[in-house]
């Protein structure tokens, strides 16, 4: 987040707990789904480095969806990229929350 790369005395540090979940959607008359949602939740947390004391928490959750495919390797390689996609989004995401935060644009936890 610093664009001047790791800073020498951070004043913060950012704490991220992330959950995975994966569930069918839709399935066709034979019972095989065709569709999965690839879910992505990250807890976070940033606090104060003299203090100890956190300044701001949030939650924030993207969803992504995928095909399910004939071929296991396809599918595997149609999962993996919903996965990036998901973690690119929930990155931008938790950025631009921290940043409407130091910027005084959002209420914390919001």
């Amino acid at each position: 987040m610093n664009p001047d790369g790791r800073p020498e005395k951070p004043q913060y540090v950012l704490t991220t707990r992330l959950q995975e979940s994966l569930s069918s959607i839709g399935v066709k008359k034979t019972g095989f789904s065709t569709r999965a949602n690839l879910s992505l939740t990250a807890t976070y947390e940033m606090r104060n480095v003299k203090s100890d004391q956190p300044v701001f928490q949030a939650q924030s959750v993207i969803t992504v969806s995928y095909d399910i495919l004939d071929s296991e390797f396809a599918t595997l390689m149609a999962e993996k990229e919903a996965r990036t996609r998901a973690a690119r989004e929930l990155g931008e995401e938790m950025r631009v929350r921290i940043a409407a935060f130091f910027s005084g644009g959002k209420p914390q936890g919001q």
